[in-house]
Order: C-alpha cells, then sequence, then structure tokens
C-alpha cells in the first residue's frame, strides 16, 4: 500500500521512481493535517509536500491477533494516502474493512448513519485513521427532537469519544473516536 501511495504521489508531483521523496510527502500531509486541524487553503497542503525534508522511512507488516476470528487482520505499520474517486467518500470505509475492533461495528453500520448525516445534514466524511473518523457538517440539527435522534444513532455505533448532545446542533466538525 505504501508503494501505491508513492506512486501516486509521484504521478501527482511528476518525480520520477528513483526519487526517495514520495514517503516523504505522505508523512508531510500528516504533519501539515495535524497543523490544521480546522483546515487551510490547498496551496498551503501543496508547498508542504513540495518542501518535504527527505528522511529515511521504514515500512513493516505484521498481522496482529484480532480475538474473536471474525475480524479482518489489522495491518501495523503502513501509511497510506488514498485518493477517493468514488462520489460517496463512505465508500472507503467498506474497501478497508473499517470496524470489527473493540466496541466499534462493522463498516456497514457507518456508512448508513453517514449517509443518511450526509442526506440531511450535508454531512461529509473527511478523515479516516485506524480506529477514528472527522465529519464535516453543513447543516447540524437545530431542532433537540432531532439532536436526540441523531445521539441515538451515534450512540449505536458506540465511540469512545463523539459529540456531546449540546454540541451535536452547533459544532460543524464532528470526530468520532474508539479505544
Amino acid at each position: 500500500m505504501l508503494d501505491d501511495a508513492a506512486r501516486m504521489l509521484r504521478e501527482l508531483d511528476g518525480s520520477t521512481e528513483s526519487t526517495p521523496a514520495a514517503p516523504d510527502r505522505i508523512r508531510a500531509i500528516g504533519e501539515w493535517s495535524r497543523a490544521h486541524p480546522d483546515g487551510a487553503p490547498l496551496s498551503s497542503l501543496i508547498d508542504a509536500i513540495a518542501n518535504a525534508p527527505l528522511v529515511e522511512v521504514a515500512s513493516t507488516k505484521r498481522e496482529v491477533p484480532t480475538g474473536d476470528g471474525a475480524s479482518p487482520p489489522a495491518r501495523c505499520g503502513e501509511t497510506v494516502a488514498v485518493v477517493l474517486t468514488d462520489e460517496d467518500p463512505t465508500a472507503i470505509l467498506a474497501s478497508i474493512g473499517f470496524g470489527y475492533f473493540n466496541a466499534c461495528p462493522p463498516a456497514a453500520y457507518h456508512i448508513a448513519c453517514l449517509r443518511r448525516w450526509a442526506r440531511d445534514y450535508g454531512a461529509t466524511l473527511i478523515g479516516l485513521e485506524a480506529d477514528s473518523y472527522v465529519v464535516d457538517v453543513d447543516e447540524p440539527p437545530a431542532d433537540e427532537k432531532e439532536r436526540l435522534r441523531l445521539l441515538d444513532e451515534i450512540e449505536l455505533l458506540g465511540p469512545d469519544e463523539h459529540p456531546p448532545l449540546g454540541e451535536l446542533g452547533s459544532v460543524r466538525r464532528w470526530r468520532f473516536w474508539w479505544d
């Protein structure tokens, strides 16, 4: 997967197969994302990628036991950059098999909720990590009854961290994390 991400970045920036900077650019994307949690102009990301310092990156893959046998194996030690070409960003959850760990349900549950939230609140999946994701919301629910319905859906997903009821109507970036 790291090789695929490096190839994708080489295509985007015109570097060659022998250019060792692609993994560094992947790292630069992560650092830029952490430095700009509320977003920033695209030009600043392009600058961060272009100016990424060259460093040695080692990637190892190992299978991690899942305990119950029903869970897909997790991968550790990988850095992956993905360009979504599907109009529905929730498709990535199914592609990578998100879920099946701790109290985190299978991807289908997340996809169903995220698609309803997209329809009703203009929600868009904007970030994904191994144990969390971030959703931007255009129109948070204004009505208390609707916020309670939304909180019930969120609690069915079982995240250890999510927006509290009082913020669901005002905060436009929701983060969900499973321990």
